[in-house]
């Protein structure tokens, strides 16, 4: 191995050399690695926020469509109110225009 080493001018200082560059190599990609785990966090933590955001567009969608639900079953009630005070005004023109033929 050192003949071969010799013949292709390589010495220890430049094997040294390559292993260190190695090793700064792989604390490159080891900082890089955790940089990309912190980045996967961050998005996970975002989209537990668009979830939690749309959870919340939800119960609100569903107080309003409550509140729809109010305001028909209170229009409902006032048609049939109107409706009442319909048939009482019809009930009081008939008994005014049967009085008023008797007399």
């Amino acid at each position: 191995m050192f003949i071969f080493l010799t013949m292709m001018n390589i010495n220890e200082a430049m094997v040294v050399a390559a292993m260190v560059k190695n090793a700064t190599t792989m604390n490159t990609v080891k900082a890089a690695t955790a940089k990309v785990v912190m980045v996967m966090d961050a998005v996970k933590a975002a989209t537990a926020k668009v979830v939690m955001v749309v959870d919340a567009v939800k119960a609100v969608t569903a107080k309003v469509v409550m509140v729809v639900d109010a305001v028909k079953a209170v229009t409902a009630k006032v048609v049939m109110v109107v409706d009442a005070v319909k048939v009482y005004v019809a009930y009081l023109i008939t008994a005014i225009c049967t009085l008023w033929y008797f007399l």
